[in-house]
């Protein structure tokens, strides 16, 4: 009896061609250009959208070392969310893995401004994060009346806690309050922990995972459904669990 070997899942296609990868990369943004450009919005544009990954793949050698496939996934990803990709704006980037069964992928992974956008689009009137630093003045209490205050010094020093605030439509206030040691193990368990803006822009993350948490405990009204399931998730391996895209479509240009 033959049996089949099961087809690796479109992040893990292996490269076809011995061009480079942003090369790849950017035939293939615009061999799909129809369905990119049913999600893009016109602020990012696919040629936009092309330069900008090509970029990110050209500074980054681990991302070199991914297929194509996988960083045109994560992109499209992107602009589902209508979110750019593009590292100086922080709103998501493409970052690379290492998995055991095909080495080096790429994903795509929420930055802070990005979840901002996501959280005003679900309903939220405002949000934001911040991080308090030793020596700095701060209180919280819960039960009836819940508070948070903090005054900052701007003093540079160590990190103890980060938290977010956030205005919902009805006027309410709500805020979370991680300690320092719960988000490096957030960090710890993201597969690409050691990768991308946790190594280049750990604070930012750190406001990134306090304002996810609070927002898994809020009645969002999201446009999409998987942008839920993804904020839902503590570890950035949610975000490889929606969007799916078909394998064929996402064949390696030759």
């Amino acid at each position: 009896m033959s049996t089949r070997t099961p087809a690796p899942p479109p992040a893990a296609i292996a490269k076809a061609s011995d061009r480079p990868v942003s090369e790849q990369v950017q035939t293939m943004i615009r061999s799909m250009a129809p369905r990119f450009e049913s999600a893009l919005s016109k602020r990012i544009g696919i040629e936009r959208l092309a330069t900008t990954v090509c970029l990110a793949v050209a500074g980054n050698r681990k991302l070199e070392e991914c297929s194509a496939a996988s960083i045109v996934q994560s992109a499209l990803r992107a602009a589902q969310l209508n979110l750019s990709p593009d590292p100086n704006l922080g709103e998501a980037y493409i970052v690379p893995y290492r998995t055991k069964e095909y080495g080096m992928v790429a994903s795509l992974q929420l930055g802070y401004k990005g979840m901002i956008k996501l959280a005003i689009r679900g309903g939220l009137r405002k949000i934001y994060g911040q991080v308090i630093r030793e020596g700095e003045a701060w209180s919280v209490s819960l039960g009836i009346m819940p508070d948070l205050k903090h005054t900052p010094s701007y003093s540079g020093g160590q990190p103890t806690h980060a938290y977010a605030v956030a205005w919902l439509a009805s006027g309410e206030v709500d805020f979370e309050v991680l300690p320092w040691d719960e988000v490096m193990a957030i960090k710890a368990r993201s597969k690409s922990g050691d990768n991308g803006p946790w190594v280049t822009d750990p604070e930012e993350m750190a406001k990134k995972t306090a304002m996810r948490r609070l927002m898994k405990r809020l009645n969002l009204d999201y446009e999409l459904p998987e942008i839920a399931a993804l904020v839902a998730s503590d570890d950035e391996g949610g975000m490889r669990q929606v969007f799916a895209v078909a394998p064929q479509e996402l064949d390696p240009p030759a």
